[in-house]
């Protein structure tokens, strides 16, 4: 009897130390400690529904660059009067000019069965990759062709 007893008392007494647990927790108030920031981003902070006013929209009656340009008509010159305030220089002078047929440099050529690799200007690419100067069509033991819009230029090993 008095080990059926202790057994009881055993099987019980975790049962009551849960409830104990609960009990105190239950009356303990934790606090978060989140910034009022994270709290309004989480969602545990009431927050404060902010009404906007209904915007009208804005006439622009005049714009400006905001870079300098060489050639471009003031906004308060009587040209500008007609909406006609941009440069009166053509763009494609006073955009850099590129040179029309760049340099390639093809420094090395791998040919190994199917694999087929080169180094251009740098650069590892195989047949198929898209460079700078167009589209590398084959690859052989003495150069690469390269397609462009109007071109296939073979380009030798250097």
């Amino acid at each position: 009897m008095r080990a059926h007893r202790s057994l009881l008392l055993l099987a019980a007494l975790p049962v009551c130390a849960v409830f104990a647990v609960g009990i105190v927790f239950s009356f303990l108030k934790v606090k978060p400690s989140l910034s009022p920031a994270e709290e309004s981003l989480s969602g545990l902070a009431p927050a404060e529904v902010r009404v906007f006013p209904v915007r009208q929209p804005l006439t622009v009656t005049s714009l400006d660059s905001p870079l300098p340009m060489p050639g471009a008509v003031p906004s308060a010159s009587p040209s500008a009067a007609s909406g006609n305030s941009f440069p009166s220089t053509p763009l494609a002078q006073l955009a850099p000019q590129q040179s029309v047929q760049e340099r390639i440099d093809v420094s090395m050529v791998l040919v190994n069965g199917d694999r087929r690799i080169a180094v251009i200007n740098g650069i590892v690419v195989k047949e198929g990759d898209m460079i700078h100067a167009g589209k590398v069509e084959r690859i052989g033991r003495d150069g690469v062709m390269i397609k462009g819009r109007n071109e296939s230029r073979w380009i030798k090993l250097e």
